[in-house]
């Protein structure tokens, strides 16, 4: 979570990127309250305290729009209102 500075119980926000750790079989979320709100150069400043043990890139949500494409599979229409059954979520 970035922007925050005290411990928190619970937290609400957006996931602005993802830390694809090379060396390790953990991704870590990058969360923060708006969807842009921080850049690829803030990300790393921000987290090189604990990214500094890894080898990692850091993949924004710019990226991310451009490589995912939402599929609808079947709609419905109810008189002005669209209704969408199942959506697929697949990455190009």
């Amino acid at each position: 979570m970035l922007g925050e500075f005290e411990p928190l119980d619970e937290y609400e926000g957006k996931v602005i990127g993802i830390i694809r750790r090379l060396d390790d079989n953990e991704d870590k979320l990058v969360v923060a309250k708006e969807l842009n709100s921080y850049d690829k150069l803030q990300i790393a400043a921000l987290t090189e305290f604990q990214e500094r043990y890894f080898k990692s890139e850091i993949i924004t949500f710019d990226y991310l729009k451009s490589s995912i494409r939402n599929t609808a599979k079947a709609l419905i229409r109810r008189e002005n209102e669209l209704l969408v059954l199942e959506e697929l979520v697949e990455l190009i």
